[in-house]
């Protein structure tokens, strides 16, 4: 049993996400069956969310000796209709002073939504609540309070990173030397001016596609099931970035990686709140001889070259270096299936920060959404992006090529073919 800790030094990108230049929080909202469930649930979400009983001072963490009963539940307006603006609304009006908390809740009969600072909580973390709070059996571990999050290097993950570290020479052989030319990089050069009176907050494309309208090499109609959706969203980015650059170029990007992955099951906990790191990612001499299919498993071969070797472990020690001037990089988070069951009725999940923290990347987050009763079989796709660096027409155009690459794709096909296709298909947008 880990004792309960009432402060802690914030590590880097802890104090990156609690800086209130980038202000970033993710945002989940819930949505139940009758209101009748609501009162458990919402009990449940008051005691889940760390945040609402932690506070910073830009270095550390501190519990906010605050009791469940007095959080406030903010009143969701009726005139919101979807979850997707019951996030953006408590975002815009509920975002607190980090001085005083580090998140937000607000509900309604039917609703409830939590805005929540990156610092303490990622997409594994709502997944993993999700999944427990519509568990019968996991209900004691919504009985208190969750605690502030542990530290992942030196406590939560401490062998991992030990082992590695320990053995960083054999290790470090191992594994591939990327360089800011091996990755997919947008290079309109495109400096956009704002009206002065811009708010300086991220723009975003949304999609919301029923798998069975996704290409049949990703989604299977007799199993119901995806499959290599990873290597489709990772190649498709590239290419529909590339397919606006108007060439084929270098197909490499940053990926996120939920390191709860890499441990036992067991070992997970709500102890757990940021735990991901960035890693890079390319493919080896990528041409237009190759198909998509060559592409894909070249991704998928270097992916596990790099999880056996304790590359993600290494990434959140020595990051790489993948920023450059005016270019934004092709940036892949895909957060993996997430289930909703009764009581609960359907939810959403979102991220949302200032501009100026997107200005190097052209950030896709992804997650599939099923139901018990099998009516619903989703992929949403978010698409963030700096309007200082690039125009709501470009950032369109880039996206919609994406959802075009995911609903025709053949990985039969020549990369060179495909691009020739997806370049058509941006002109036909005009």
């Amino acid at each position: 049993m880990l004792a309960p800790i009432f402060s802690r030094p914030m590590v880097d990108i802890e104090k990156l996400f609690v800086n209130q230049i980038h202000n970033c929080y993710i945002q989940f909202a819930l949505e139940v069956e009758h209101p009748k469930h609501m009162p458990s649930i919402l009990e449940k979400m008051k005691n889940a969310i760390s945040g609402l009983y932690i506070k910073s001072d830009g270095s550390k963490f501190y519990d906010n000796r605050k009791d469940p009963e007095s959080v406030t539940v903010h009143r969701i307006p009726t005139k919101l209709k979807t979850l997707s603006d019951c996030c953006d609304w408590v975002y815009s009006t509920y975002t607190p002073n980090i001085e005083s908390s580090l998140a937000s809740i607000a509900a309604d009969d039917h609703r409830i939504v939590v805005n929540s600072n990156h610092s303490i909580t990622d997409g594994g973390y709502f997944v993993n609540l999700l999944k427990n709070i519509q568990d019968p059996s996991k209900s004691g571990l919504f009985e208190k309070k969750a605690p502030i999050p542990r530290d992942l290097r030196t406590d939560l993950l401490k062998d991992e990173f030990d082992e590695f570290l320990q053995n960083k020479e054999k290790y470090m052989k191992r594994l591939p030397s990327y360089k800011q030319k091996d990755l997919t990089y947008l290079h309109l050069q495109e400096k956009v001016n704002l009206p002065d009176s811009y708010n300086l907050f991220q723009k975003r494309c949304c999609a919301h596609i029923k798998c069975s309208d996704l290409s049949p090499h990703i989604y299977s109609r007799d199993t119901n099931k995806l499959s290599h959706m990873s290597e489709f969203l990772w190649t498709g980015l590239c290419m529909a970035i590339n397919a606006k650059n108007g060439k084929f170029g270098p197909i490499g990007l940053e990926n996120c990686m939920d390191l709860r992955r890499l441990v036992p099951k067991e070992r997970v906990s709500n102890s757990f709140g940021n735990a991901y790191t960035d890693f890079t990612m390319s493919v080896s001499g990528a041409n237009p001889k190759m198909t998509i299919g060559e592409i894909n498993a070249s991704f998928r071969s270097s992916f596990n070259q790099l999880k056996q070797n304790y590359w993600f472990y290494k990434e959140y020690l020595f990051p790489f270096t993948y920023m450059r001037d005016n270019c934004s990089v092709s940036h892949v988070s895909n957060v993996g299936p997430m289930k909703v069951s009764s009581p609960c009725k359907d939810f959403y999940l979102q991220c949302s920060q200032k501009e100026e923290m997107l200005r190097s990347v052209l950030q896709v987050t992804s997650y599939s959404k099923m139901n018990d009763k099998k009516d619903m079989n989703d992929l949403v796709l978010h698409m963030r992006y700096s309007p200082a660096m690039i125009s709501m027409k470009n950032a369109n155009d880039i996206f919609d090529t994406y959802v075009y690459f995911l609903k025709n794709v053949d990985p039969r096909m020549k990369s060179g073919d495909v691009l020739d296709e997806l370049i058509h298909f941006q002109k036909s947008l005009e």
